[in-house]
């Protein structure tokens, strides 16, 4: 079953310019996040920021979500492009985001209301347990976004009453469905672990957690296509029985 984690990392090795692009772009946004948290709260964390600076500071995550949906939409759409070529049909990068922009924007803000709720619950309750039952389901829902994306993108185009059967390919492949969100929850858990850790006292160790969870989210992507494409390749078995 790792044959298709082998395969997808080499697919993302083979798209580097895919992969530079999505790196840098939400590196950047990344690194300008950071920089206007440390300019606008200092070293007391955002606890005792004013009420405008939590708004700002909210304000500028849904920027830096909508900056890694446009990442999302382009470099992904290239990867899958080279991985499926000539059967992928979505042509360039305008159309790319045309598409898929709005359903990663989607998904990220999803993300980032659960990254708020759960950074509320341990401003109120800070305990260790807490911290990492909070980490973990972070860790576990945004190990399966970039699947349950993946699968949409691989179908071509976001539509609620086709949803089911675009992510139909997770469920027939289940065995190496289960081993890529299980290496991505270790993976993203790791990545946070240490982004959240040493954000005061460094400030290169975070950017090169996020640094890793790029790369990640690209092999994880270059995964799930690949596993769509052996349950569209897979014989198909029909029912003779009249």
């Amino acid at each position: 079953m790792l044959r298709i984690i082998v395969d997808a990392i080499k697919a993302v090795d083979r798209n580097v310019g895919a992969l530079v692009l999505y790196c840098a772009i939400c590196l950047l946004g990344s690194a300008g996040l950071r920089l206007t948290c440390h300019l606008l709260l200092g070293p007391d964390g955002e606890a005792a920021a004013p009420a405008s600076a939590q708004g700002l500071l909210l304000l500028l995550d849904v920027v830096l979500a909508a900056i890694a949906a446009m990442a999302q939409a382009i470099a992904f759409a290239r990867i899958g492009r080279d991985i499926d070529r000539p059967l992928y049909k979505v042509r360039d990068d305008k159309e790319a985001l045309k598409r898929f922009f709005v359903m990663w924007l989607c998904l990220n803000l999803m993300l980032l209301l659960l990254i708020r709720v759960g950074s509320a619950i341990l401003a109120i309750w800070q305990d260790e347990v807490l911290f990492l039952m909070v980490m973990m389901v972070i860790a576990a829902v945004t190990a399966t976004i970039m699947p349950a994306g993946a699968c949409v993108m691989f179908a071509g185009r976001f539509s609620w009453p086709d949803l089911r059967e675009h992510l139909a390919p997770l469920g027939n492949q289940l065995p190496q469905t289960a081993l890529i969100v299980l290496l991505s929850f270790l993976a993203y858990a790791a990545t946070m672990d240490i982004a959240l850790r040493f954000a005061q006292e460094h400030w290169l160790l975070p950017l090169v957690a996020d640094l890793a969870s790029c790369y990640w989210d690209c092999v994880v992507f270059a995964a799930v296509w690949l596993l769509c494409m052996q349950d569209r390749d897979a014989p198909q078995e029909y029912d003779l029985d009249f």
